[in-house]
């Protein structure tokens, strides 16, 4: 019965965690996963304790703890790879790729991002295919390969069945129009990135918006 127990308040932790980050409270959020991760880790969930290592470095990374997120990612890879559990390897990967990309380290998140969007692609996952590919785009972006982010936030825009990768991929291709010197083009990607990101209520928005402001001004 323990364990059972110990399984539900884990699962209810996880769900009230997941409903926070919605609202944005990464530091309340961040202590219900902490509360989770101890009980998963007692009853040797693995499935769960590296999905919450995903979750975990989410927060990390909105807190902008990148070295906290890669520690967290490493050991959740690790765990994802005993479980042979594609989708969650790709996933992290594909959050190693972000915030490796983050610390300036651009070779080493093209390695996690090569390997995530491939593990994807053989999984036929769409939505694993398309966040893979943001990634690799805003890598590429920040690389000034600006021929090749264009291709890839083409590509997301092409394959797409998400409304947030497409929106994120729109951000994408704004951020190459101002690298390319077309500003209305930029104006006209970044409005439509915008507004579907603020509908949504996604994390990204914000950023979004300031930049939008900037180019704007």
């Amino acid at each position: 019965h323990q364990i059972e127990d110990r399984e539900q308040i884990c699962a209810l932790l996880i769900s009230l965690g997941a409903a926070i980050v919605q609202q944005g409270n990464y530091k309340v959020a961040e202590r219900y996963f902490k509360e989770a991760l101890v009980l998963a880790r007692q009853i040797r969930h693995r499935y769960r304790i590296s999905t919450l290592l995903l979750n975990l470095a989410f927060v990390s990374i909105m807190s902008i703890d990148y070295v906290q997120a890669i520690n967290y990612l490493q050991e959740g890879l690790m765990l994802a790879r005993q479980l042979e559990q594609r989708t969650l390897i790709s996933a992290t990967l594909s959050n190693l790729g972000q915030v490796t990309r983050k610390v300036g380290n651009y070779a080493q998140a093209d390695v996690y991002l090569q390997e995530s969007l491939t593990i994807a692609r053989q999984s036929n996952s769409l939505y694993r295919i398309c966040d893979a590919l943001c990634e690799y785009g805003d890598l590429q972006l920040d690389m000034n390969h600006i021929e090749a982010a264009e291709a890839t936030f083409l590509e997301v825009c092409s394959i797409v069945s998400e409304r947030d990768h497409e929106a994120l991929a729109q951000y994408g291709l704004a951020r190459v129009m101002v690298a390319k010197g077309n500003l209305l083009e930029a104006i006209k990607w970044g409005e439509m990135s915008t507004k579907t990101l603020e509908s949504m209520g996604h994390y990204a928005a914000k950023e979004a918006r300031a930049w939008l402001g900037s180019i704007k001004s």
